[in-house]
C-alpha cells in the first residue's frame, strides 16, 4: 500500500466521520428491531388450520 493510498483514506474517514457514525447507528438500531420481531414472532406460532370437508 502505499502512504499516498492511506493518507488519502485517513482525510476522507475524517471528512465523513458524522455520516459513518450515523450509518453505523442505523445498522444497529435496524438489528435490534429485526432481532426482536424475530424473537417476538417465534413465541406467537398458532395451531395450523384444518379444512374438513363434511360428507352428505
Amino acid at each position: 500500500m502505499s502512504i499516498y493510498f492511506i493518507h488519502n483514506t485517513k482525510a476522507w474517514i475524517k471528512e465523513n466521520k458524522t455520516t459513518i457514525i450515523l450509518g453505523i447507528l442505523a445498522f444497529l438500531a435496524l438489528s435490534i428491531a429485526f432481532g426482536a420481531g424475530y424473537l417476538t414472532a417465534r413465541d406467537f406460532t398458532q395451531v395450523p388450520i384444518i379444512i374438513q370437508q363434511n360428507k352428505s
